[in-house]
């Protein structure tokens, strides 16, 4: 049982979801199959991964944070300008207990809804985009990102994410009303109270935020809008017991296990 204080623990159970960023990413290689399965073996309520479209004749919807794949298999290629079957030719080469984990490849987004299906927890989408238009999710991949949601989990509860909001939007044309659609945001100016009426008007329902935003008089601005809200990323366990107990945030995402 994790102490936070003496005598104070945060449980699983509660309002607030707690969020695997990445999967486990300490028990293996971030937003691989290994890395899901440990999460949800861990306990999380929900699961976030990090989707593209991918490039090529036929593109694909694959797991990866970073749009180059060096940092992962250690190559300078772009996954939004390679066909898929090129991507899963490159092992994932860096990340921990990589070794045990055996070969990884990069995930299909189908793989990693197959899981959230079998384990019951909750899809916790972000959809990634580059700098240029080409790097964004196309309608059609927006469309595939929702149609394989509800396909593989009909019956589950579901979260898309974004700092893009244009692919946030198309993504929510294609979603139904009970998937929650949070936008991203590492600053202040999404916070003040004009931006978050114009985020509730354009049919959001969340505001994902920075730890380093998340004050208590910022939450409370952001829920008083009708908004609900996401923290990221909280290691800390003193930090994660007063977003949980004191902001009881909706959704508090991690690195790694803070509660027991």
């Amino acid at each position: 049982m994790r102490l936070l204080e003496k005598g104070r623990q945060i449980p699983v159970q509660g309002k607030t979801v707690f969020v695997a960023h990445r999967g486990d990413s300490g028990a293996a290689p971030e937003n691989t199959m290994p890395a899901f399965e440990a999460a949800a073996a861990a306990g999380f309520g929900a699961i976030e991964c990090d989707v593209w479209e991918t490039g090529g004749k036929q593109p694909a919807l694959m797991i990866l944070h970073d749009e180059n794949l060096r940092r992962m298999c250690g190559r300078n290629l772009l996954i939004t300008k390679l066909d898929p079957e090129e991507i899963r030719s490159y092992p994932v080469a860096w990340g921990n207990h990589i070794k045990e984990s055996g070969p990884i490849r990069i995930p299909f987004y189908e793989e990693y809804l197959r899981l959230m299906a079998k384990s019951g927890r909750i899809p916790f989408i972000e959809i990634k985009a580059g700098e240029t238009e080409k790097s964004r999710i196309s309608d059609a991949g927006a469309k595939l990102l929702m149609k394989q949601l509800y396909r593989i989990c009909p019956e589950q509860k579901a979260v898309i994410q974004s700092f893009d909001f244009p692919s946030l939007m198309k993504a929510a044309a294609w979603a139904k009303p009970e998937t929650e659609r949070f936008l991203l945001t590492k600053t202040k100016k999404d916070l003040r109270t004009e931006a978050l009426q114009q985020y509730v008007q354009a049919g959001l329902t969340g505001i994902s935020m920075k730890k380093t935003l998340a004050t208590s008089k910022t939450l409370a601005r952001v829920k008083a809008c009708g908004l609900k809200t996401a923290v990221w990323t909280v290691d800390s366990e003193l930090l994660a017991l007063r977003l949980w107990k004191k902001d009881r945030v909706d959704y508090l995402i991690s690195n790694k296990k803070v509660f027991f």
